[in-house]
Formats: structure tokens, C-alpha cells, sequence
């Protein structure tokens, strides 16, 4: 086994512990039903953080719920950026990569801070559709196309009620006018592609689905010419770096094993489970060796 001496984390909420936050109905089930330890911080129950338990080594764990490519990319390229080689040479990088296009994230001057952006959108035949949610604070609700998040859960950075207002009005007007679910989707197959170029010229060591580069690729598959060929370009990607590890998309892979939260209780939760994360941290230790 390479010898590691951090670990990085970046994705959605399926990298920091989705649902298992403190006082959550999952965490209640688990501390009472099924008498585990309690925690406080999800992320330290994330199979990241427990890998890097079992490694003994530090975790830097960005993973965010609702984060989109968009962001994920961001944030590596800003820790990669502001490493040495030798430290990335000693780092292992973990990704779930979002592949969701109604995802994205907007950075706000007025709070010099980034919102993540998630749109309501219906599915099916026209993908722009919405389908509305409902929005509150205390006692006051409206309906919106979109959810949004600055910090969520974290009470430091939480918006005013007309703050929140002010942001819902302006991002669904910028919704409205200048997002497309096909053009997103097109553009997270072009980020996606030229991130793995990056990796792979900085020679990261980290997981990849090659199966799931594909698939990242097959957004809309059915509407795509020259598949074949598209295929073969991807496929580039599966000897371009020898630090590269071989892994299942972690979501297909959770499922299959039956680690989720709804696998382990009685809730309907699709995210890890807190035996799962533990699972799948002891499934990329062997994968390390």
C-alpha cells in the first residue's frame, strides 16, 4: 500500500455524512434504536473521515450538501493550486462526483461568500419544467422553482428573512432567463472532462469509475451522435495516469451492497448509513492495497 499522508475529500452531501447530522431522524434512530456512540459533526462519520481513521492520517473533507460539479471542481483546483507537489504526491483525493445539472452555485458580492443553487426541476419529457417547493421560515412560506444554501445548517452564516427573500427573487429570475437543463448537462460533460485532463496531467492519486466516465459522457445518451466515438475518447482516460484506482460509482455500488440509510432503518433515506460510510471506507482501504 502507497504511504498517504492526507486524505481530500470533495463532492455532495454523500461525502459528509448526508442526513447523519446531529439531532437528524437518522442520527436519533442509530443513538437510541441501535445504541451507537453519538456524534456532533457529520463529516466525522463520513467514510472520508473514517478512512482516514483507519489510515491514521488528516482529512480534509470539502464535500457539501447540494454541491454541484461546479463547485467541486473549484475547490480541488484551489487545494491542488495551493499545494506543493511532494504533499499531492502524498495525498489521496476522493470524489462523488455530482453529476446533477440542475445544480450549480453563485457567488455572492453583497456576502463575499458562494451560494450552492439547486432548481426544482419536474423531469420527463421537457426537462425545464418545474416542479415548486415550498419555502419557510417560521411562519412565513412561499413557493420557489429553486432551493439555495449558503452554509446549510451552519447558524453562523444564516440568511435574514428578507435576505433570503431578496436571493430566492433574484435566482429564480436568473433560473428563468439563462439556465437550461440540456446546456447544463452539456457543460458538466465539458467541466468533467477537462478536470480528469487536470488529474490526470497532475498525476493524482484518486478514484475513478471508468465505467462512470462514461456515463458522465451519456447525460441525454440517447440524444447523441457518434457515440462510438465519444466512447473511445473517454476511454483515453483509463490508462492516462497510473496513480488512478479503480473503483464502482459509490452510488450503484451502495445500493448494490445495500449500505444505505434506508437499507439500516426504517427511514427513506437513499444517502450512506452510518454502518455504510463505515463499509465503504473499509471497501477503499482494500482497494488501497
Amino acid at each position: 500500500m502507497k504511504n498517504f499522508s492526507q486524505i481530500y475529500v470533495n463532492g455532495s452531501s454523500l461525502s459528509c455524512g448526508g442526513s447523519l447530522h446531529f439531532k437528524s431522524t437518522a442520527w436519533r434512530f442509530y443513538t437510541t434504536e441501535q445504541e451507537v456512540k453519538s456524534w456532533k459533526n457529520s463529516k466525522d462519520v463520513s467514510y472520508g473521515n473514517v478512512l482516514g481513521k483507519m489510515l491514521g492520517i488528516n482529512v480534509v473533507n470539502e464535500a457539501k450538501e447540494g454541491g454541484g460539479l461546479d463547485r467541486l471542481i473549484r475547490k480541488t483546483y484551489d487545494f491542488i493550486s495551493t499545494s506543493t507537489l511532494e504533499e499531492l504526491s502524498e495525498t489521496l483525493f476522493v470524489f462523488d462526483i455530482p453529476l446533477q445539472p440542475a445544480r450549480f452555485e453563485v457567488y455572492s458580492r453583497k456576502h463575499n461568500d458562494w451560494f450552492t443553487v439547486a432548481v426544482s426541476y419536474k423531469g420527463g419529457e421537457n426537462p425545464n419544467e418545474y416542479s415548486p417547493i415550498e419555502v419557510s421560515r417560521n411562519t412565513t412560506k412561499w413557493l420557489s422553482n429553486l432551493s439555495f444554501s449558503r452554509g446549510w445548517g451552519d447558524s453562523n452564516i444564516i440568511l435574514s428573512l428578507d435576505e433570503l427573500k431578496e436571493h430566492d427573487d433574484l435566482l429564480n429570475k436568473i433560473v428563468d432567463n439563462y439556465h437550461d437543463y440540456e446546456i447544463q448537462a452539456n457543460r458538466l460533460l465539458r467541466e468533467l472532462t477537462m478536470f480528469y485532463c487536470f488529474l490526470d496531467k497532475m498525476k493524482i492519486n484518486y478514484f475513478r469509475d471508468n465505467n462512470e466516465t462514461i456515463f458522465a459522457g451519456s447525460i441525454n445518451f440517447a440524444k447523441r451522435n457518434g457515440t462510438n466515438e465519444l466512447i473511445k475518447k473517454l476511454k483515453l482516460f483509463e490508462t492516462s495516469n497510473e496513480n488512478v484506482i479503480g473503483c464502482p460509482t459509490i452510488w450503484n455500488l451502495s445500493e448494490k451492497k445495500k449500505w444505505r440509510i434506508c437499507d439500516e432503518t426504517p427511514i427513506e433515506d437513499a444517502h450512506l448509513g452510518y454502518f455504510g460510510n463505515k463499509k465503504y471506507a473499509e471497501y477503499l482501504y482494500e482497494k488501497l492495497k
